[in-house]
Formats: C-alpha cells, structure tokens, sequence
C-alpha cells in the first residue's frame, strides 16, 4: 500500500494553514485575503485534470496540477523561488508558500486577489508527515475525487502508458489486449486505496472540524454536472442554472464560494496550470475519452469476464451504463 500502517500522529505544527483559528466564510465575501486552502486527493485517470479545470476557470480561485510531482513545479503562478529539491527539502514551507495569497503588487492589472488557493495530489506524490497534516487539518479543505468503475480506470491507465499520450481526446477506436492478472492485481490494489482513504475520512471526522473539511466527488457525477456547464468565470449570487445542484454546486459551497456568473468552459482532457488570477483558456467543448462498450474496446473480453467471475464487485463494473 502506498499510505503507512500505525496510529495516526498527533500534530503541533506552527504552519500556517495548521492554525486553530477558523477563518469564516463571511470573512472571504468582504474581501479578507486569507484564501481558503484546499486538496484535490485523487488516483491517475480519475476526472483530476476535467476538475482543477473547472476550478481554475473561476477567477478567485488559483487550482495547480500536480504540486508534488517528481518532474515538475508548474508555470508562472507557483511561489516564486521553489525548485524541486527545495520543495523535497522543505515540503511544510512549500504548502505555506502555496497556500498564501500572493501580494497585490503580484496581480495583473484588474485581478482580485483568491479566496481559494489549492492543487491536486496523488497520495503516493505526498511525503507522509504533510498528507497527514493535510488529511487530518480542519483548515484545509479536502476534495476526494474517485472514479467507482475501476475497469474504465484500468482501460484509460493502458491507454495513456502505452501511447505515452495521456491527454488523448478520444480514445473510443483503441481496443486493449488485457493481462488479466495483472488487471485483477491491480484492481484489488486500487480497492485497497479506495477503502484506506474511506478510513481517514473515518478518523478525521472523530475530531473537531474534520467532517466538514471533507467531501466525496464521483467522477461519474462530475463529468455529468461538467457537460451542463458553458461559459466563462466569476462571482454571482446563488441561482437555479443547468447544473448547479450538482458536483460542482458542493464544492464551490465546500470552498466557502459563490458559483461563477457563468458557468466555466467545457474543458477536454487537458493539463491546464491556470493562467492569469486563475484563469484558464477557454478548450474546445468537452467529450468523453471512452464512449464504447467493453465488448468494443477489450479484445479479449470473454477471458476477462471469465477472470472476473469469482470478484462479483469487480464483473458489475463490466459493461455498466455509459
């Protein structure tokens, strides 16, 4: 497993976005700059990169990629003077640097400061002192984004790997010769995290705070409330838009924000970094990667359901409604 066995540890750190004292929502709608930090905690080939898209389109937020990534630090809106080694050295000083609202004299012309700062982690990217500082702080807001049908996760993981193309558009007319055991192998690995991150949210919420600082996203309910969405970014008042009771609706209520005035460019599979005050390009209309039935894309279906059989969680994810 890639989370560590034991007790979970007690924290005393004097970090910023440790502190004790809650910053209230209100607080963001005056206009304080004390951004509201947040974690996308997620697995590769989840929705990450459709989500922190749909979050940096909105123009007081600033939503990184990968902010542990062992290639890379991102563009321009990283905390300046940061390298690789530095971030590996000092991770705590990292996350308060990136947490922090960036001075004014650091904005574009016109830009209103953030009230949201945040980024996407894998849990394996994440040394373990700062995933549970991350995981078990109130302050910091955590978003779980998973992706239940665990087939479609495999499928996509093949794909990306052995094109080395893992911003494909559409993936419908590739078909993959599946390893059976290697799949089933790594089916009950990802189960095993699914249930290991289920536990923390279980611990968290023995303590004060750490249910609210927790929510759920199913990438099937993203994608969905994402292709109601058009048009651009900002602030308005609560309303009753095309998808606005859905995932989206929860996060940006779980990140203490009003829903932008119109609703953020449909975004393809794409790996934005953000542009100027949070802002993205707008991308071409979303569509989904994989739009045909198991029985179109697996070359060796018949042995796969065949291996499945005996795993009747694992064989429902077999041909489940697009």
């Amino acid at each position: 497993m890639s989370f560590p066995r034991g007790d979970v540890p007690s924290f005393h750190g004097n970090r910023s976005f440790l502190r004790a004292e809650s910053v209230p929502s209100s607080a963001h709608e005056a206009g304080q700059s004390v951004p509201v930090p947040f974690v996308i905690f997620t697995r590769p080939r989840s929705g990450s990169t459709l989500l922190v898209s749909l979050l940096a389109a909105h123009n007081r937020v600033r939503c990184f990629t990968e902010a542990f990534s062992s290639h890379r630090l991102g563009g321009n809106l990283w905390p300046a003077n940061w390298t690789i080694t530095r971030r590996d050295h000092e991770p705590a000083l990292f996350l308060d640097a990136l947490f922090s609202a960036p001075p004014a004299s650091q904005l574009p012309p016109g830009t209103l400061p953030p009230l949201a700062v945040g980024f996407k982690a894998f849990n394996h990217q994440l040394p373990w002192a700062e995933f549970s500082r991350l995981a078990f702080s109130p302050e910091v807001r955590k978003i779980y984004l998973y992706r239940p049908n665990l087939i479609d996760r495999y499928l996509s993981s093949w794909i990306a790997n052995t094109y080395n193309a893992w911003l494909i558009k559409d993936t419908s007319n590739i078909t993959v010769p599946v390893n059976t055991t290697h799949m089933l192998w790594w089916m009950q690995y990802e189960a095993e995290v699914h249930k290991t991150f289920q536990a923390i949210q279980t611990v968290a919420a023995t303590r004060p705070g750490g249910a609210e600082a927790w929510i759920q996203v199913g990438y099937e309910d993203l994608s969905a409330d994402a292709a109601l969405q058009a048009g651009g970014g900002g602030e308005r008042s609560a309303g009753g838009d095309a998808g606005e009771t859905g995932a989206m609706a929860r996060i940006w209520a779980h990140l203490s924000l009003r829903p932008p005035h119109h609703h953020p460019p449909q975004p393809m599979k794409r790996a934005p970094h953000g542009g100027r005050g949070g802002a993205v390009d707008a991308p071409p209309p979303m569509t989904k990667q994989q739009r045909m039935r198991h029985t179109q894309t697996i070359q060796n279906y018949d042995e796969v359901r065949l291996a499945l059989a005996p795993h009747p969680a694992f064989a429902a994810m077999l041909d489940q409604p697009l």
